[in-house]
């Protein structure tokens, strides 16, 4: 059902906007954390449904997971594990300003 796939769309976004503003600060045992994976989760499921009562090409699906399933959590995922020393600062370990 489209009007079904757009209200689950529309959440699992503002679930994604709840888990951002508190980035880098993510506490997975929050509330909006935890509506987030379950989204997430069924978001996935519909997808497969989805893709299961239709053919299409194996490009087609793979570009839809890609894009529209997992590419918001791939890379909330990579900022987390990025560890501080990875990203730039203004400051060098000698305490002389970089820029």
């Amino acid at each position: 059902n489209s009007s079904n796939s757009k209200l689950q769309s529309s959440g699992i976004n503002a679930e994604y906007g709840q888990v951002i503003n508190q980035f880098p600060n993510i506490d997975m045992l929050s509330p909006a954390f935890i509506a987030l994976i379950v989204t997430m989760i069924l978001n996935h499921v519909t997808a497969y449904y989805f893709f299961r009562e239709r053919f299409l090409s194996f490009s087609q699906i793979i570009a839809y997971f890609t894009i529209l399933v997992w590419l918001v959590p791939i890379q909330l995922i990579l900022g987390l594990v990025a560890g501080e020393n990875i990203l730039p600062t203004s400051t060098n370990s000698r305490g002389s300003n970089l820029l």
